[in-house]
């Protein structure tokens, strides 16, 4: 079902995934996926020019793409960290200059997995 090749970080850096949309069942290379968001009991999936639904819990959607290095910043998001550029003051900044709330209770968490995914170095506080 997946492909990828595994980073030093011990992600892969992207494979190809196919899940069943409302859309259809759509193939996606999972560094296409930018972010995904839950609301109205579907999860949305967000690229830079397209957005697809899914009946599926962001729970279930964390487990299938954690190893991509997707990780859960908040109940309602998951995100890609590929295109994350910063998280400081919990408020993660995307390469766009998009930014999301993080979760305060797991902020230390959060931000030391982004800290291994992009290989840089700093404290977590």
């Amino acid at each position: 079902m997946a492909s990828g090749n595994m980073s030093d970080s011990g992600y892969k850096r992207s494979g190809k995934i196919i899940l069943h949309c409302i859309e259809g069942d759509i193939k996606f290379e999972t560094d296409e996926i930018i972010l995904i968001e839950t609301g109205n009991h579907r999860c949305i999936i967000h690229l830079s020019d397209k957005e697809y639904h899914i009946y599926e819990s962001l729970a279930n959607m964390e487990i299938i793409l954690r190893v991509y290095g997707f990780l859960r910043i908040h109940q309602s998001y998951l995100v890609n960290m590929l295109y994350v550029r910063s998280i400081n003051s919990y408020i993660l900044t995307f390469d766009n200059g998009d930014q999301l709330p993080v979760s305060k209770a797991r902020y230390k968490e959060i931000k030391g997995e982004y800290l291994k995914y992009s290989g840089k170095k700093g404290t977590v506080s």
